[in-house]
Parts: C-alpha cells; structure tokens; sequence
C-alpha cells in the first residue's frame, strides 16, 4: 500500500491520503450493501479492525430479517469453529501421541511444518 502525506498548517494536523484498492461488487447486490462493502474494502490496509467491523455490520443487516437465518448463523459458526479450533487440536493431539510413541521406540519425532 502506497501513503501520501500532506501538511495542513492551519490546523498543524497531517492528512492522509492511502491509495489503495475497492473489490468490484456485482451489480444485484443493493447499494446500500454495496456501499458498506465497498467502504470495508476501502479502509482494510488502513485499519483492519474497522473493515472487519463494518463486514459484521452487514451480516448482521443481512441475516437478521428472514427465517431460519439466526439457525443458519449457527450452523455457519459450527463449521467456522470446527475449521479455526477443533480440528487444529485434534491433529495436535494426534501428533503429540505420534511423537510419544516414536519416542518411546527410539525415533525421531514428527515434526508438523
């Protein structure tokens, strides 16, 4: 990403002027999403944390008017949470029962790189 500077002497502050890149966005998806959307991706080499947060508002916008999406919502994060957290330990456990058992026959150990 590529900053650009300016002074601003009247009020002694400097403005920053981030060249930086928008995700198209198809034209079905209604202005007021794309607007949000088009402003996350704006702001994301900028501050991160800000586009995350503006992404959560529009899912939040977008699945809280229909049925079954709160259901949906879940199921989504069961899968994200099997994906990010339970199986990442259950391959880690099953290492270390390798490693401890390639120790105990006088090997050496699986390394997971």
């Amino acid at each position: 990403m590529w900053t650009s500077y300016k002074k601003d002497s009247s009020y002694n502050s400097v403005i920053i002027f981030s060249k930086f890149s928008i995700k198209t966005i198809s034209p079905e998806v209604p202005e007021k999403y794309a607007k949000d959307y088009k402003e996350a991706s704006a702001i994301l080499d900028i501050s991160p944390k800000a586009s995350a947060a503006m992404s959560r508002r529009i899912l939040q916008t977008i699945l809280s008017v229909e049925n079954g999406e709160a259901e949906w919502s879940l199921e989504t994060l069961d899968t994200l949470f099997n994906f990010a957290f339970i199986q990442p330990a259950t391959i880690e456990a099953r290492n270390e029962k390798l490693n401890d058992k390639l120790i105990k026959i006088g090997k050496k150990t699986w390394s997971n790189l």
